[in-house]
C-alpha cells in the first residue's frame, strides 16, 4: 500500500498485479486514504482479513464490500471502539464464517444502535463466533449479544474471552437461543461471586430441546452454577469433551446423569482457600469411573485434594486411555511408585506428564519404564531432584528391548520443564546410552 503513494505509476501498476494474487489481507491502519489504495488491489478471492485499529466502523465496512461474496473468514483486532454483534451480520459480511472481534480495552464506548430494518440478520452464515471484550457484562450480553444469536442458524462454536462476568450461569441461556451450537468455550480467568450450587438451590428445569453441544470448556475462576445451569447440563447427552476449573462435585453428577461417552477430560480444582470444599477425591473417582470405556485424554489439576488410591483405581480401569497428565501439589504418595506401577495396565497409553515439585521414585521411574510398553512420551515437570540412576536404567532398558519386542516411534524422556542439574559422571554415562539405540530411546534436559 505505501508503494502506491510513491507515484501515480505504481499507484495504477500495483493493483494490476494484486488484483488476482491476493488471498489473505493483513490492514493496520486508522486513515482512510490508505484504505482507497487497499480496495483498488483487492479482487474477488480475498478469503481472509485481518483488520487492526481501525477508528471508522463505516469505513471498514466499505472495505469489505468489494469481497463480500469470497470472504470467509475475519478478525477485528484491538477495535478501538465498541461494537455490537448485529452491526457485523448485515450485507458486507454475509459469507463469513468464522468472525473474531477484539475490543480493545481502552476502546470508546458508544451506545447500542438499533438494527437497520433494511439488513435481513438470518442472512448471515457464521459458524464460529469469538469475542473479547473485557467490558462485557452479563447484562450486556444479554441485550446486545443474546438477542441476535438466534438469527445465526448456522453457528456451530461460540467463545468469550476476557469477559469477568460472564460465566457458567450463561450455558442455558446459548443453548436456549442457538440448540445446535456444539463447542462453548468461556475463557474469563477472573473472579465473580463466589456462588456454589447445593442445598437450597431451585433446580428450574431446563426447558429448551435437547442440545447437540459436543464440548464444552469453561475457564472461570468462580464457581458460579446455578440449578438451572446443572438442568442444563443433565440434557446435554452428546457431550464428548469437557474442560472445567473451579469444578463443583454437582457438575460431574450432571455431566455423569448426561452421558458415560466423554472422551476429552480437562478437571482442575480450585486452590483458593477461600472458597468452600465442594468436591472430594472420591467425587473424582466416581467420576472417572463412568467414563472409562471411553475416555482417551485426562488432565488432572486437583491442587488441594489429594491423589488418592481410588482416583488411580479408576485411571487404571479407562483402557481408551492414550494422554494422561497429572498436576500434583504438596505431599503425596503418588509419586512414591505404587500408584504409578498400577497404571502399567494402560499398554495403550501414549503420552504421559506429571507436574510435581516432589521427586519421584525408582518404582516410579520402573512403572514408566518397565510396565507402558507403548509409551511413546514422558515429560516431567517442575521436579527440582530427579533421581538420574532410575534415568538411566530406563533408557537401557528401553533401548535393549527396542530390537526384541519394541516397534513404537522413539521414546522420549522431556525434562526441560524441570529445574534440575545432572553431575558429569551421569552426564557421560546417560550420552553413551543414548548412543546406542538413537532411533528407540531420546532425552530432552537443558542441564547437558
Amino acid at each position: 500500500m505505501n508503494c502506491m503513494a510513491t507515484c501515480r505509476a505504481w499507484y495504477e501498476a500495483i493493483p494490476f498485479f494484486a488484483t488476482f494474487a491476493l488471498r489473505e489481507v493483513y490492514f493496520q491502519s486508522n486513515r482512510f486514504t490508505e484504505g482507497m489504495r487497499l480496495i483498488r488491489c483487492v479482487g474477488p478471492h480475498i478469503r481472509h482479513f485481518d483488520s487492526c485499529y481501525i477508528v471508522n466502523f463505516t469505513s471498514l465496512m466499505a472495505l469489505l464490500r468489494p469481497f463480500k461474496d469470497s470472504l470467509i473468514t475475519l478478525k477485528l483486532c484491538q477495535h478501538p471502539r465498541q461494537v455490537y454483534l448485529h452491526q457485523l451480520l448485515g450485507d458486507a459480511i454475509q459469507n463469513v464464517t468464522h468472525l473474531t472481534v477484539d475490543i480493545d480495552m481502552d476502546a470508546i464506548q458508544v451506545d447500542c444502535p438499533p438494527p437497520s430494518p433494511w439488513i435481513d440478520l438470518d442472512s448471515n452464515r457464521l459458524q464460529c463466533l469469538k469475542w473479547m471484550d473485557s467490558r462485557m457484562t452479563l447484562s450486556r450480553f444479554h441485550d446486545h449479544a443474546l438477542r441476535f444469536l438466534v438469527h445465526c442458524r448456522h453457528l456451530r462454536c461460540i467463545s468469550f474471552n476476557r469477559a469477568p462476568s460472564i460465566t457458567k450461569r450463561i450455558l442455558p441461556m446459548i443453548l436456549e437461543k442457538c440448540p445446535t451450537i456444539e463447542r462453548i468455550e468461556i475463557d474469563n480467568y477472573s473472579y465473580t461471586n463466589c456462588i456454589v450450587a447445593g442445598e437450597g438451590w431451585r433446580d428450574s428445569p431446563f426447558s429448551a430441546p435437547p442440545p447437540r453441544l459436543r464440548s464444552l470448556s469453561f475457564q472461570c475462576l468462580s464457581a458460579d452454577a446455578n440449578g438451572e445451569y446443572l438442568s442444563c447440563l443433565r440434557q446435554c447427552k452428546a457431550l464428548e469433551s469437557v474442560s472445567l476449573t473451579t469444578v463443583l462435585a454437582a457438575e460431574l453428577v450432571a455431566i455423569t446423569t448426561a452421558t458415560h461417552q466423554l472422551k476429552d477430560v480437562v478437571l482442575i480444582i480450585s486452590d483458593d482457600l477461600s472458597m468452600p470444599q465442594s468436591i472430594t477425591s472420591r467425587d473424582i473417582a466416581r467420576f472417572l469411573a463412568a467414563q472409562q470405556s471411553t475416555i482417551q485424554r485426562l488432565d488432572l489439576r486437583l491442587n488441594r485434594l489429594p491423589m488418592t488410591a481410588d482416583i488411580f483405581e479408576a485411571i487404571a480401569r479407562a483402557k481408551m486411555l492414550e494422554t494422561l497428565t497429572l498436576h500434583v501439589q504438596g505431599a503425596n504418595d503418588m509419586v512414591d511408585g505404587q500408584y504409578i506401577a498400577g497404571l502399567s495396565s494402560l499398554h495403550q497409553i501414549r503420552h504421559l506428564t506429571l507436574i510435581t515439585r516432589r521427586m519421584i521414585s525408582r518404582a516410579a521411574w520402573e512403572g514408566i519404564g518397565w510396565g507402558m510398553p507403548h509409551l511413546e512420551t514422558f515429560t516431567l515437570c517442575g521436579s527440582a531432584d530427579i533421581d538420574w540412576e532410575a534415568v538411566l536404567q530406563v533408557i537401557e532398558y528401553r533401548a535393549n528391548a527396542a530390537t526384541d519386542t519394541y516397534s513404537n516411534p522413539t521414546f522420549t524422556i522431556d525434562l526441560t520443564q524441570s529445574l534440575t542439574t545432572c553431575s558429569r559422571d551421569y552426564e557421560h554415562r546417560l550420552k553413551r546410552a543414548l548412543e546406542q539405540k538413537p532411533q528407540a530411546v531420546a532425552l530432552v534436559v537443558n542441564c547437558f
